[in-house]
């Protein structure tokens, strides 16, 4: 029998709801506590809810970068919307998805996401570095994504497609460049020199 060492916590607290209202006012509760910086993302519909919190916060001169879904609700003196654009005229199942992310230069750090568009499920913080980095890096990191695509979006299409499919497929990303597709036998192979890299 494996024994958890001292070293090793099993719970970590958070505060979590399903609904709607109680999601919007902790995340107005972030965004009122914030003095310097707010990292957001969501869809244009749902970040409409936030947007007198998020204009005090833009009036306080807190930065906020917000990565939007759909057409932007607002616009910021403090800080950029930049919509994801990446997928525009693709539609996908998980475009139904609907999420949430907030944080900013407290330890405190909001998710919440409706898979199927209505039902939300949400979790935050007021005091938890790890969730906050973790929101942050996601956050930032497809805002970066973003930026790239509003800046090399014909040649990022041309190496992966609509919808860049084939960042996730790399065969879809091998056929638009006329590669043909590697066997399995060979893809194995590579997946596996990989590993050891």
């Amino acid at each position: 029998m494996h024994r958890e060492s001292a070293e090793v916590h099993e719970l970590r607290m958070y505060k979590e709801s399903t609904s709607w209202i109680a999601i919007v006012r902790a995340a107005n509760d972030l965004i009122s506590a914030a003095t310097e910086r707010i990292y957001m993302s969501g869809h244009g519909s749902y970040l409409d809810a936030l947007g007198d919190e998020i204009g005090a916060a833009d009036r306080r001169g807190v930065r906020i970068d917000i990565l939007c879904f759909g057409e932007p609700p607002f616009t910021l003196h403090n800080g950029m919307v930049i919509r994801h654009s990446s997928t525009d005229g693709t539609i996908y199942r998980h475009h139904q998805a609907r999420h949430l992310a907030i944080t900013g230069d407290t330890t405190a750090a909001l998710w919440a996401l409706a898979p199927e568009g209505d039902k939300w499920e949400a979790m935050w913080s007021d005091d938890d570095p790890l969730l906050t980095a973790l929101v942050k890096g996601f956050v930032r990191h497809d805002i970066f994504t973003q930026r790239m695509f509003r800046d090399f979006s014909t040649e990022m299409r041309a190496q992966y497609g609509a919808g860049l499919e084939g960042l996730f497929d790399r065969h879809l990303a091998e056929s638009a460049q006329g590669v043909p597709p590697a066997t399995e036998e060979s893809g194995a192979a590579e997946r596996g020199r990989r590993r050891l890299a």
